[in-house]
């Protein structure tokens, strides 16, 4: 559970970290990048760890917005 708070606080973190204006994913509707470098992290992170994706996935299940 531990894990889980640490990478959405750095999800959140990469989300919040530049001004808006980059349009959010397609398949993305709760997770919303705010610049194309946040967008590309995030890629990243789900390509190459399935926990990161996981934990992307609770937070599309879930009803908040990051």
């Amino acid at each position: 559970m531990r894990a889980l708070a640490l990478v959405s606080v750095v999800v959140c973190a990469l989300v919040m970290s530049a001004p808006s204006h980059a349009a959010p994913a397609a398949t993305l509707k709760h997770i919303r990048p705010r610049d194309h470098d946040a967008a590309l992290l995030l890629r990243f992170g789900a390509e190459r760890s399935a926990r990161f994706r996981e934990i992307v996935r609770q937070l599309e299940r879930s009803n908040v917005i990051v």
